[in-house]
This record gives C-alpha cells, structure tokens and sequence, in this order.
C-alpha cells in the first residue's frame, strides 16, 4: 500500500520532500526544490532579511559558520530567495570549489594566487551577470576595456552601477576552500570582503554579501575582522539541531506533502524519527539523506502504507556501510586494536549502532557482512565479541568518542553521534 495524503490520495514518489543529497544539494544558484523549515534560527533569519529588504534599514551580512552539513548552504540559498523576491533584484553566486578549480586549471603561473583569485572571482560575476541579463557580452567588455588598470573591486562597482538592478546580493560559498586548497590566508580573504563591503554599501542601492565557512576557521575569521573598522558581519553559528528540532523538522517535511496535521509524522512512526534523531548527530544534511531513503523505500511492505524501523535500519546501513567499515579499519589502526575489536563494531553497526547488548549483536553476527565473524558457532562468537572485545572497549579510553556504554549487565553498546558524523564525512577526509 503506497503512501496517501490526508484525503486518501496516492502520492508519487516524485512528492519526496528530502533532497537525494542533503539539503545543501541545492547550492546557492539554483532553485530550492524541495520544503525548507523555517523555525528557530530559521525563521529569525528569515525575519531579518524581509525587513532589512522592506526598509532598508540595515545592509545585508551574514556570516555563516558550521561544520559540514549544518545548513549553511540552506541559510544561504533562503536568504538568496528572500532578496529575489524584491524587484529589480539580482543575485551573484561565487562557489569557492569551483574558483579553485579554475584557478587550478586555468591560472596564470606569472600571477600570485591572490591575483588568480581576484581574476576568477570577476570572471565568474562577469558571467553570472551575463547569464542572468543584467549586462550583454559588449557591454562587459567595454567596461573591462574602459578601465586603465582599476583596482579589482572598482571594476566590479563599475559592472554593478551599469545595470539597472536595485537590489544586489553577493554570495560566497565554501571560501574554506580557499585556505585548504589555495595558498590565501584568512587576513587575505578579510580584507577582500571588509573593502567590497565598504565599497558596496557606500552607494545608494539596496546591497547584501553572504559568506558561508566551516566553523574550524570561525575563530581566526572573528579575530581579523575585528580588526576591520567598517563592512563587518554578523557572524552565526550554524549547530546541530536538538532531538526536538529535529522531530520538528522532519513532521514538518512529511506534513507539508501529506496534509495529515494530527498525524505529522506519517509515513514514519516515532521510532524512526527517535533512530534518524541519534544517527544523524543533529546535522540537516545527514537528516535528508537519510529520510530520502526512508521515504523513498517500498511502502507496500507494510499493510497501513508505512515505514518500519527495521527498513529504516536496513536503508541506513547499506547507505554507509562501506564508510563505516573503512572507518573502523582507520581507528583500529590508529588505536593499535585489533580485528576482534574490529569485527565487534563493524556487527553494531550493522544493526543500526543503537542500544545493543552483546546477546543481541552474537544473534545477528551473520548480518554485519564481515567474513571475520561469519559462520561462527555461537560459544566462538561469545568468546571474541564477550570476552574479548566488549571487554577492551572498556578498557580502552580512547574509544570513549568512538562508542558509549550503558546500562549493568548486560552492558548496551551505542555508537556515538561524533562517530556517526565521522563515518558520515570519511571517504571526503581520505580521498
């Protein structure tokens, strides 16, 4: 039975309210196609950004920093949508991965990176500019040609104050990039921003930058700008969402398809929303893949056209089973533990990683995909998994952040919401 809405209607599965990967695959320039949830910080973002645009009291910019996944991509591409809403409007996206590349492709040996950067960045607004109607080919280059060796951001006012837009928003995302892959330092890419910015809102237009960056550079990116007089962000932190935001969120999502307002959780049911609660460590990205699988799975192996646990668990597991097993091989390695150590992880994992006890996983041992347990008879099964690993993974420290005990024999094992992200962002750190 397939998934109805309130009035009993089937809906297709083109209806899936969860991006395939994650809420940042709509990067900044393209269209949101998929409910965003505006609550909590969301909405007082939103709030914001409307009335800076309806009275032009304050310009706008954000900051946003936060780890991979957070929702910074998101919070970019609402504001983005707010300030489209206005007319006469126009906004720019710079995606730093690609500036890198380019610059990496295509960047001129005889010019310092930072000249590189410059180069790419007006290349890329040149085009954006093109490609959205503000300014024709010619009329770039005659500004390009009209300038006698301007500085960088002068050329770029020039372009702007050349189309008849009112209202401008300048986005860049990922400029991490820029300090892992290029050779720019944070007091280069501030000083670039602090001038543009005070370039931009020295004019009479309506004008807006966005930055988004990972919450590693957050403190050394505060601390230059602190040195900066003018054209200063607002910094926010962007944090995983609480066991009740994320209840809230995914009722949310499901809701706005299904219109079953007393019943926001359908087609889930509270387990699942409790094991994406834990699983996901909070993280926005991780919580639309996962309920993009969920939703996306086989409705008609339930009679009431719902989920189960136990495919939600399933789902999950085959999602990322070859980045977890890659990740336990890495910390076994690092820790100097061994394969029984190893073979215990790898079975917790493969049951969903949640609140096991040893009977529990020695029972599913055959499921974990792991040759090293299977086939084994069940006194050799208890003695590795018993005797010998549960029994390190509490004397061994270090694997504190790995995975957490509780409860007095039997002992219940869970992987740790940090070990989950890792897991999640493992084959990007190694490759």
């Amino acid at each position: 039975m397939a998934y109805t809405d309130i009035n009993g209607g089937l809906l297709s599965p083109a209806q899936n309210p969860y991006a395939a990967k994650g809420s940042a695959s709509s990067v900044a320039g393209y269209e949101l196609f998929h409910p965003i949830v505006e609550r909590g910080t969301v909405s007082d973002l939103l709030k914001t950004v409307r009335y800076s645009i309806k009275y032009k009291t304050e310009p706008i910019r954000f900051f946003f920093a936060g780890d991979y996944g957070s929702g910074k991509t998101t919070r970019l591409n609402l504001v983005r949508r707010e300030v489209l809403l206005a007319e006469r409007s126009l906004c720019i996206p710079i995606r730093f991965q690609e500036v890198a590349n380019q610059i990496s492709m295509s960047g001129d040996p005889n010019k310092s990176e930072i000249t590189n950067f410059y180069g790419m960045v007006l290349d890329n607004i040149r085009r954006s500019l093109i490609s959205q109607g503000a300014l024709s080919r010619e009329e770039c280059l005659t500004l390009i040609k009209q300038a006698d060796k301007p500085e960088f951001i002068d050329l770029i006012m020039r372009m702007f104050a050349a189309t008849t837009k009112s209202h401008i928003l300048l986005i860049f995302d990922e400029v991490e990039i820029l300090f892992s892959s290029l050779k720019i330092n944070v007091s280069q890419l501030m000083t670039f921003l602090h001038d543009l910015s005070e370039k931009c809102f020295s004019t009479n237009r309506s004008w807006g930058i966005c930055v988004s960056v990972t919450g590693d550079y957050l403190i050394n990116i505060q601390a230059e700008a602190a040195q900066l007089k003018d054209g200063r962000f607002d910094f926010r932190l962007v944090e995983p969402l609480s066991e009740t935001e994320i209840k809230d969120y995914i009722e949310e999502k499901n809701s706005k398809i299904t219109l079953r307002f007393k019943d926001k959780s359908y087609p889930f049911n509270q387990d699942i929303i409790d094991f994406v609660s834990i699983v996901s460590g909070g993280m926005p990205r991780n919580i639309e893949v996962l309920c993009h699988l969920i939703w996306a799975s086989k409705a008609d192996e339930n009679s009431n056209g719902s989920v189960d646990i136990n495919t939600a668990r399933r789902l999950f597991v085959n999602q990322y089973r070859a980045q977890a097993f890659s990740y336990f091989e890495y910390v076994c390695k690092n820790l100097g533990l061994d394969r029984d150590v190893q073979g215990f992880l790898k079975v917790l994992f493969a049951e969903g990683g949640y609140r096991l006890s040893v009977n529990e996983l020695i029972s599913k041992r055959n499921n974990s995909f792991d040759n090293y347990l299977y086939n084994r008879t069940d006194s050799e099964a208890r003695y590795i998994l018993y005797n010998k690993a549960s029994f390190k993974i509490r004397e061994t420290p270090e694997l504190s952040d790995i995975i957490e005990i509780s409860g007095r024999r039997p002992f219940c094992f869970s992987l740790t919401k940090k070990t989950f992200n890792n897991i999640y962002t493992f084959e990007s750190q190694t490759h």
